[in-house]
């Protein structure tokens, strides 16, 4: 054993830090002076799941590349730092209403493939929407996340500085008919006339309504007499023109017939009436010597007096709109049965038969016997 010299020997390091604020880093540690170190990360992309993600972008610092899984080569010639620096992006929802339609909306820039609809846009990216012309619907407005950006605005700008919905709203195509309310004079209609526009195969009522004086006659579709009901259901299923006809009433006029009878007690006359003009219906009512007769409320009227005298027979008539027309008095001469009853005229010179003589010998019998009857009493 003897004395011996030990030498320590040392060699220089550096070390090497590396930061990111997403994902997990990797290369941090010391490194012989001189030696070649790599930063790395596990992952380039970090999703939130809330519509916003994070991007690897590159390597600064004492690194430089792209690649988020290594960096460029570092020469470990001094203490070193690797930064990793990430974007942020939002996603851009693009849908329509109703959905589904097609073409879709264009987007400018047209962004990144992300869910259904949905394209990731870098933050603050100004995106340009463009609702496209759809067959059977018309574009109404856009909303984004809810707030319309004006009826009809189109195309809008979209600022991505968080995720966003943009909607464009469209309405289904209606076609639409005309149709024009005419009337003649002496009247209206409802809806008053004018020219009033309908969706295609809808139905509307129309009501002829006549003013004072006139009554309404018949309805005339595109030209075409189409009846005489007052109201009128038009289905719309092309541009139509429906004008009302209306004509003045005729006065309301009345006559009776006969004009004057001569009866006996126990025989009876049958009136009739003739109406023309005012509005139908009508209602009746008979007067005999101006008192109205129960029950005597029709056309025709039997009188049937039980007293001798004359009487006045009239008819008052009344149409729908309340006009009264009467006619001229009737005269009815009612007489009593002559004594010794009826009478039989016989012309002279006439020849008679033996049957015919029999027949006047009988009835000159009969008319005794019943005035001698009438004396007794």
């Amino acid at each position: 054993d003897a004395n011996h010299t030990a030498t320590a020997h040392y060699i220089l390091e550096y070390y090497l830090t590396v930061v990111s604020p997403f994902g997990t880093v990797g290369g941090e540690g010391w490194y012989p002076s001189g030696a070649t170190a790599y930063a790395t990360l596990d992952t380039g992309l970090v999703d939130h799941g809330n519509g916003t993600r994070r991007v690897f972008t590159s390597w600064s610092g004492d690194a430089s590349g792209t690649n988020y899984a290594q960096s460029n080569p570092i020469t470990m010639n001094a203490p070193k730092t690797a930064v990793a620096n990430w974007k942020t992006q939002h996603l851009l929802t693009v849908v329509t209403d109703p959905a589904g339609l097609s073409p879709q909306p264009t987007r400018n820039p047209p962004g990144e493939s992300g869910p259904l609809n949905s394209w990731w846009y870098d933050a603050y990216t100004s995106v340009t929407l463009t609702a496209q012309p759809v067959s059977g619907y018309n574009f109404n407005y856009w909303d984004v996340d809810g707030m319309s950006q004006g009826a009809g605005v189109n195309p809008i700008t979209v600022i991505i500085n968080a995720p966003k919905t943009a909607t464009a709203h469209y309405t289904t195509v209606v076609i639409t008919y005309t149709l024009k309310i005419e009337t003649t004079p002496g009247g209206t209609t409802n809806p008053a006339p004018g020219t009033y526009s309908y969706a295609a195969g809808s139905q509307v009522q129309v009501t002829a309504i006549p003013s004072s004086g006139y009554i309404f006659d018949h309805w005339e579709l595109n030209g075409t007499n189409v009846g005489t009901a007052t109201t009128y259901t038009v289905t719309m299923n092309a541009n139509y023109v429906l004008k009302a006809f209306f004509r003045q009433v005729p006065p309301l006029t009345v006559s009776i017939s006969p004009m004057s009878a001569s009866i006996l007690i126990g025989q009876q006359i049958t009136f009739t009436s003739t109406v023309s003009g005012g509005t139908p219906p009508y209602t009746y009512q008979w007067y005999v010597n101006n008192q109205p007769v129960p029950g005597a409320t029709s056309n025709t009227f039997t009188f049937k007096p039980t007293a001798t005298g004359t009487y006045y027979i009239t008819l008052k008539v009344t149409d729908a709109a309340g006009n009264t027309a009467q006619s001229d008095p009737a005269k009815v001469t009612v007489s009593a049965i002559p004594v010794g009853g009826y009478s039989i005229a016989l012309t002279k010179n006439t020849p008679t038969t033996p049957i015919i003589a029999y027949t006047m010998l009988m009835a000159l019998l009969a008319s005794l016997l019943s005035l001698t009857k009438r004396k007794r009493k």
